[in-house]
């Protein structure tokens, strides 16, 4: 998905640093990395080393809960931890605990946001845990009546992180489309 984004996009290193993700799965911001990795070796033989290139990319990856980013930075909720921790504690990802900022992250994208966003969302029910006690306040569309499939709140936080002209792709089941 990133790879043919990648490629799309014209696959040079201006792109390749304006790439970011966030996923749940530590392996999955690994495996992207070395799969853009690949491909940029592919279309730019002569560019700078292999290492360097994995770190571009590596660098825009979060491993974190995209449910629990904070878009607006308004998250009422309690916290289970003292408003003080901002990032992952100890090797447990983003959001384990409490909601958390992309802009904290990634500054660099705090003043301009993300121009395209392209998703691939999960399509499952709300596991119980931290997320559930703050769908509500992170996603007011959709937060509050998510139960069986949690992809439309996806749909909510990508539409969120947009500029006013930016743009959006997201991969969804056709259920959850003609629902």
């Amino acid at each position: 998905f990133l790879r043919a984004a990648f490629c799309a996009l014209g696959g040079n290193s201006e792109v390749a640093d304006r790439i970011y993700g966030v996923d749940l799965d530590p392996l999955a911001a690994e495996t992207a990395s070395f799969v853009l990795t690949a491909e940029d070796l592919i279309l730019n033989p002569g560019a700078s080393a292999p290492w360097e290139r994995w770190h571009r990319f590596r660098k825009n990856f979060a491993t974190g809960d995209a449910l629990l980013i904070d878009v607006d930075g308004t998250a009422r909720q309690s916290t289970l931890l003292s408003p003080s921790v901002t990032g992952a504690v100890q090797g447990h990802p983003l959001g384990r605990f409490e909601p958390w900022s992309l802009a904290s992250i990634f500054p660099e994208t705090s003043a301009h946001g993300f121009g395209r966003v392209l998703a691939n969302p999960p399509y499952a029910p709300l596991q119980p845990g931290v997320a559930s006690l703050h769908l509500a306040d992170l996603h007011p569309i959709t937060g509050g009546t998510v139960s069986a499939d949690i992809s439309p709140v996806f749909v909510e936080l990508c539409t969120r992180l947009l500029p006013k002209h930016g743009a959006l792709a997201v991969v969804m089941p056709l259920s959850v489309v003609t629902s």
